[in-house]
């Protein structure tokens, strides 16, 4: 994809992979921490680089005739029909 491959060519890419990979979280809760969960998908929020990361992720969304919803990081995907086919 061109606008992955220009991206990626204007980013340090050991700087990118490390936004997408090895992502965890705990969640703190009544002073007591869960145990460490790995994230296997998503994109982080709050970095400077997550909006062109978003558009990457985005770019090879099929076009459609469906309507399309995008609000900063989320997207919603709505089709109509009578049936499943259409």
């Amino acid at each position: 994809m061109i606008l992955e491959d220009d991206v990626i060519a204007n980013i340090n890419r050991k700087l990118f992979e490390r936004l997408l990979s090895d992502r965890s979280f705990k969640v703190h809760l009544n002073g007591e921490i869960s145990k460490k969960k790995i994230l296997q998908n998503g994109l982080p929020q709050g970095s400077i680089l997550s909006p062109i990361v978003f558009d990457v992720y985005t770019a090879d969304i099929i076009r459609t005739n469906s309507r399309k919803f995008i609000y900063a990081d989320d997207i919603g995907i709505v089709k109509q029909g009578k049936t499943f086919e259409e």
